[in-house]
């Protein structure tokens, strides 16, 4: 005779948990297509700061069309055009920090660390722009990028920079995290202001 099989508390909390987590995955999952579709309808829209240098004071003048443009700042700085104002605030070194998705902390990998930077952006133009995290990346003094936790959805972090419209005289600030080596030095927060129809237009934040 066969034995009957009983499931206990403990099975059924274990697969409640499952469950929750790969419905929040799907859930995620399709606010990521949505935001993709919203971002690339964005940037078809809008062409960036064509041709403008960033500037840390009010003028700004031509961008050379066979040069990536760089300009280096101090954190607290101010990077401006005619239409977005950039400025990176903070960058604190982390072993960990709180994963507000799933509701713990998260640990860096061995022999990495996070860096949470908190920036922001201001919208001084005339016409709509849009806020990206994806438009920050870091780098190393051996020039290594690295990109930012959660893509333009931003990391699972409290007060993360996300993906966000600004109509003229908004400004959005927000935090972002960086997983690098802890044997990186020479770091720097960089922004670009360009857009995918055109070249690079960068700004660096040296941070240590």
């Amino acid at each position: 005779m066969e034995k009957e099989k009983y499931i206990n508390n403990d099975d059924i909390e274990e697969y409640g948990k499952k469950m929750n987590k790969e419905g929040i995955k799907e859930r995620k999952k399709e606010t990521t297509y949505l935001l993709v579709i919203s971002l690339l309808i964005s940037l078809v829209l809008l062409s960036g700061c064509e041709g403008e240098i960033p500037t840390k004071g009010n003028e700004t003048i031509e961008t050379p069309e066979t040069t990536q443009t760089k300009l280096e700042l101090k954190l607290g700085e101010v990077a401006k055009t005619s239409k977005m104002e950039v400025t990176v605030i903070s960058a604190e070194k982390t072993m960990s920090y709180y994963d507000t998705l799933w509701k713990e902390n998260k640990e860096a990998e061995k022999g990495k660390l996070f860096v949470i930077v908190e920036a922001e952006l201001k919208n001084v133009g005339d016409d709509i722009e849009y806020a990206d995290p994806d438009d920050f990346s870091m780098s190393d003094l051996e020039e290594f990028k690295y990109d930012p936790e959660g893509g333009f959805l931003g990391a699972d972090i409290e007060n993360a920079l996300k993906h966000t419209k600004l109509f003229p005289d908004e400004r959005i600030a927000g935090k972002l995290v960086f997983e690098i080596p802890e044997t990186a030095t020479g770091l720097k927060v960089k922004y670009n202001f360009g857009s995918i129809f055109e070249k690079p237009i960068i700004v660096s934040w040296t941070i240590e």
